[in-house]
């Protein structure tokens, strides 16, 4: 081995045992940082006095302390030993729980990272490390303290009498002279206070107690952080203020103890302020010091001066940091009052309350006082069961005797043996001394005023007792308006009104052939009284009306006046005495349909329109039969709200039926709301029943043809157990047809096109009006068309024959003889005429002129003459009395050729089917 090569593996050794050493201190120095969910606290990087480190290759032996060695890309931080609930920046530090301080004084801070608070004044804080003239830095949240500069800092000038500035902010502060150790933790204090009572363990603030009550009162502060850390609680002053003015440094507890409450020293952060007294009673309200009234109670803490030197903004003491709000405490007097919740009388069926005042966490008796005679049907007032602190039917309270040889039991109604009594109870007042009694009322209370009584079970207080009257009503039934007292047997009715007699209401109806007693609403069975059952009823709402939708449909009972009934109770008309009740009277008809054809003779083409009424809300509508030769049909057809209905044969079923006769039935399913005659198609054959089995065949071998299969029909709808009912009409369909009229006329002249027709009226003809001469050109010759086309509508006419006409300006027309078309494009039927232009009053055509179209019609103007290479000669379209003007061509032809005559344009229009 060279020598070379030895010192190099010998320097590899070295750095292999140096990168050892460097690895053993990295893994010492471990982050402890402490973070929460928003923020970061400044962290702290390396020991304190801490020295520039010096590699050795050497390993550390013994007790030897290897200096911190920064990673790349890790740093290293120090245990970080912070006092409970210490804010650093805007980050709340979880807290390093330390066992109590004791033994200390309330402006000695004892260990490093204390909280001291905003306001104080005169604090020994040597403990901490600090020294005259010290720099202390404040980070914001999430700095590195170690590497970052201080977003703020301040100098101590006295370590033994350290100010903690209004101000200055609030979080961890470091000493920026000892490697930035941690100093203290300033806080802003809060403060509150809370009336106690210390028997029912309950907040009493701002609350009236009567005069008995134990209290104390709880402070709740985050000053329990001088008790932990400086070993002393920190001092807080009750403040509590009587109705004459006066402010009470002691309070007089229930064993005649005076309990200081200045300066009280706060140790926890929810702090009981200990009493002498029972269960640490400082305050017994019952103590003749204290007079009934308004007592009103605060707090506040002058910590090292902190309340002389903390203020709000406004100069005055801070509310909730060194002092905290007013509140009161009113001292009632010790009395038993009942009253209720109602200023006057109470309508039976409802329910009322009595509100009970008086000590707190009492028993009283409660019972309605002389209803002993009560008995049957009749009852007085029920205590409501189920009520928290309210025992029905308690034994010691029954056989608790308010009078001479009287107990309460014996001055109530009596009830059955195994039964609670809802006529007295055992109530127990709430640690106010309040307790709300609820009572109902039904329809077997009487109406009478009635007295409740409480109270007192105690012994020594047995006079102690109130009373409350309380009026119970009846009410009443009525009637809202009804808003059709005429109805059709198989409508809906709406019954409503009022009832504040009852929860709820009792219906039934009189009338021809019903029970005398009256009958249900649903199906005309006899009601019987008390049979709540056999009525037709309805609940009640809370703000007393009720309703009922009565459905006439399917009831067998027949046109007629009739009574409806509203009852407070089940009782039928026979036995109405005692209860209360409202009528209304309704008129019930027989429903009935009409219908009428939109013709009476239909064109084959054209439309046929069934409409009508049909009252009484058939829910499955109206069958339509219709009967002719070699032809039958049946459909159905749903009836509106405003009971009519329309039906229609379309332009495709009329082309399609033969000329002649033809019959239409419109049937009505009545009341029950079932056709009772209906068709049963059976294979190849229709047949139409009745529900008795009686038939006819409609279609299919053997079928009735028209007129008498119509004549089957109405016979099987007039059967005696049928009762639906029927209107019938007949119409005629026709071949379609179309009659001209037309004159000759010069050039210029109006053109007038007038005819006939049985199409229906709106049916829209279309016009077409063409040259019939006809001769060959040459090729050398110009050629060209002559026409007009337009549109006209149907119009309505007399005797069975509508109208249509259509005019044109023959200005564009040369002499000649001409042939016009009138077609229903729909009905597929037209009629042709002719009629001739003559020029003998010299009339002359120019080439070029306008044509105008009159009478709503649109007309396309047909010009001759040849167009040039390159150009298109387009014929205009003039609509209703638009005016149409043709392209210029030099020339025209007297002659129109075969090919112009192609060339007419016709304008068609289709109408939906």
């Amino acid at each position: 081995m060279t020598a070379s090569r030895y010192r190099f593996i010998r320097l590899l050794g070295v750095a292999l045992v140096a990168l050892a050493v460097l690895a053993v201190g990295a893994a010492a120095i471990v982050p402890t940082g402490v973070t929460t969910a928003e923020t970061t606290v400044p962290t702290i990087t390396g020991t304190v006095n801490v020295t520039v480190p010096t590699v050795n290759t050497t390993a550390p032996t013994g007790n030897a302390t290897v200096p911190p060695v920064v990673v790349p890309n890790q740093t290293a931080v120090p245990t970080l030993t912070v006092a409970p609930n210490v804010t650093t920046g805007n980050a709340t530090v979880a807290p390093t729980v330390s066992p109590p301080v004791t033994g200390g004084a309330a402006d000695v801070v004892l260990t490093p990272g204390a909280t001291v608070f905003l306001g104080e004044n005169g604090l020994d804080i040597t403990a901490t490390g600090v020294a005259a003239g010290s720099t202390l830095g404040w980070f914001q949240a999430g700095s590195d303290v170690m590497t970052s500069s201080p977003d703020d800092t301040l100098i101590v000038s006295d370590p033994t009498s350290f100010y903690v500035q209004p101000g200055i902010r609030t979080g961890a502060w470091y000493d920026l002279n000892r490697n930035r150790a941690i100093v203290f933790n300033v806080r802003d204090p809060s403060l509150n206070i809370r009336v106690w009572d210390v028997l029912s363990n309950q907040d009493v603030t701002d609350r009236t107690i009567t005069r008995g009550r134990l209290l104390t009162f709880r402070i709740d502060s985050n000053l329990d952080a001088v008790a932990a850390q400086r070993g002393v609680g920190a001092p807080v002053t009750v403040r509590v203020q009587g109705p004459a003015g006066n402010v009470y440094s002691a309070l007089i507890d229930d064993l005649g103890n005076q309990n200081p409450i200045t300066d009280v020293p706060v140790t926890s952060s929810s702090f009981l302020v200990p009493g002498q007294g029972t269960n640490g009673t400082v305050w017994d309200t019952a103590n003749a010091a204290y007079q009934t009234g308004d007592f009103r109670v605060w707090a506040e803490t002058n910590l090292n001066g902190m309340k002389d030197n903390y203020k709000d903004p406004s100069g005055a003491d801070y509310t909730g940091r060194t002092i905290t709000s007013q509140y009161t405490v009113t001292l009632g007097r010790d009395d038993l009052v009942v009253e209720s919740n109602v200023n006057e009388s109470v309508v039976r069926n409802n329910d009322f309350a009595v509100i009970i005042n008086g000590q707190a966490s009492t028993d009283y008796a409660l019972w309605i006082a002389g209803t002993s005679s009560l008995t049957g049907d009749e009852t007085a007032p029920k205590i409501k069961v189920g009520q928290s602190g309210v025992t029905l039917g308690d034994p010691a309270v029954g056989q608790f005797a308010f009078s001479t040889g009287r107990t309460v039991a014996e001055d109530v109604p009596a009830v059955a043996n195994e039964t609670t009594n809802p006529y007295y109870a055992r109530v127990s007042t709430d640690a106010n001394g309040r307790r709300t009694v609820g009572f109902s009322t039904d329809q077997q209370t009487r109406d009478q005023s009635y007295t409740i009584r409480v109270q007192s079970l105690d012994p020594s207080a047995e006079s102690r007792s109130d009373t409350v009257d309380i009026e119970i009503v009846t009410g009443g039934v009525a009637f809202d308006a009804i808003e059709s007292a005429s109805v059709y047997l198989g409508e809906e009715i709406v019954l409503s009104g009022t009832n504040t007699d009852s929860s709820t209401t009792y219906l039934f109806v009189t009338g021809p052939n019903i029970p005398g007693g009256g009958a249900r609403l649903t199906d005309m069975a006899a009601v019987v009284t008390g049979d709540a059952g056999s009525f037709t009823s309805t609940s009640v709402a809370a703000d007393d009306t009720w309703e009922y939708r009565w459905n006439t449909a399917n009831l067998n009972i027949d046109a007629g006046s009739y009574t409806i009934y509203a009852v407070s109770s089940p009782n039928n008309r026979d036995s109405l005495g005692g209860t209360e009740y409202a009528t209304a009277s309704v008129i019930t008809r027989r429903p009935f349909v009409t219908a009428n054809a939109s013709t009476a003779t239909v064109a084959k083409g054209d439309i046929l329109a069934i409409t009508g009424t049909a009252e009484g809300n058939p829910t499955t509508g109206v069958a339509i039969w219709v009967f002719g030769t070699n032809y039958y049909s049946r459909t159905t057809q749903s009836v509106g709200d405003d009971n009519t209905f329309r039906y229609e044969l379309s332009r495709g079923t009329t082309q399609n039926l033969a000329t002649g006769q033809y019959f239409a039935v419109v049937q009505h399913p009545m009341t029950n709301g079932v056709f009772d005659v209906d068709e049963v198609v059976e294979g190849a054959v229709t047949r139409v029943y009745d529900t008795s089995g009686n038939f006819f065949v409609a279609a299919g071998p053997g079928r009735l043809q028209g007129s008498d299969a119509a004549t089957a029909l109405v016979n099987l709808i007039n059967g005696p157990n049928i009762d639906d009912t029927y209107t019938v009409m007949t119409f005629a369909v026709e071949e379609a047809s179309i009659t001209l009229n037309v004159a000759d006329v010069r050039p210029g002249d109006q053109l007038r096109v007038e005819g006939t027709t049985n199409l229906a009226p709106g049916n829209d003809l279309l016009v077409s009006i063409t040259s019939s001469a006809f001769e060959p050109t040459n090729k050398s010759q110009e050629g060209g068309f002559s026409g007009l086309s337009g549109q006209t509508t149907v119009q309505a006419g007399e005797g069975g024959l509508n109208t249509f006409n259509f005019t044109a300006d023959t200005t564009s027309l040369p002499p000649d003889l001409y042939q016009v078309v009138v077609e229903s494009p729909t009905a597929g039927t037209s009629q042709t005429a002719t009629f001739s232009v003559t020029d003998e009053a010299g009339g002359n055509v120019t080439p070029g002129v306008t044509a105008t179209v009159d009478g709503n019609a649109t007309a396309t103007v047909g010009t001759t003459g040849t167009a040039a290479p390159g150009e298109t000669t387009a014929a205009p379209t003039a609509t209703g009395n638009a005016t149409a003007t043709p392209t210029p061509t030099p020339g025209f032809g007297t002659l129109v050729a075969l090919a112009g005559l192609a060339g007419v344009a016709i304008l068609v229009v289709r109408r939906r089917d």
